[in-house]
């Protein structure tokens, strides 16, 4: 058998030129997929409003029944409902919590956290039909009603929540260090 690699020179020189070609594609691909990954904006408000509503729904109704310490005038939501109070100080985050009966009047006076501007900014956003609004630096807010049920006097009767949460946390882009 006749050897077919027999006088044949030069391979090398053509190969080291591929081969530095892949190494340039390799590294220009991990570059930009870096970047890309870090010039990222990190945009969570819609996720933690929605968080916070069901956070908050589940501490105050427990198998479809309101806690009942939650209708005294000392309740701290903050400690009951496992929530951060500093968090709660600036300006990222917010509730807005109102009990009704069934005929519609409050049971309690409502809960509230301390951001009142965000509540405004909520207003706004959600009670307002004008399409040329541009809220994309307001907080995304989440208001629903939650049904429950409550011991009054030996009797059960209905009642509702009607929750407002917001989140004004952007979050940050991640340092390249």
């Amino acid at each position: 058998m006749p050897n077919l690699f027999k006088d044949k020179i030069g391979g090398e020189k053509y190969l080291s030129i591929w081969w530095f070609a892949v190494i340039v594609v390799v590294g220009v691909g991990i570059t930009v997929g870096v970047l890309f990954f870090y010039s990222t904006n990190v945009d969570v408000r819609d996720t933690e409003s929605m968080y916070l509503y069901y956070k908050i729904t589940n501490c105050l109704i427990q198998n479809g029944f309101l806690v009942s310490e939650s209708l005294d005038s000392n309740f701290d939501i903050f400690e009951k409902c496992d929530l951060d109070r500093y968090a709660f100080s600036g300006e990222n985050f917010y509730f807005y919590i109102n009990f009704y009966d069934e005929s519609n009047l409050k049971l309690r006076e409502a809960l509230e956290s301390d951001a009142k501007d965000i509540q405004k900014q909520c207003d706004i956003i959600l009670h307002t039909k004008d399409e040329k609004l541009d809220a994309k630096y307001y907080p995304h807010c989440v208001e629903k009603i939650a049904d429950f049920l409550y011991i009054k006097n030996g009797v059960i009767k209905k009642g509702s929540l009607k929750i407002l949460t917001a989140s004004n946390n952007f979050g940050i882009k991640l340092p390249m260090t």
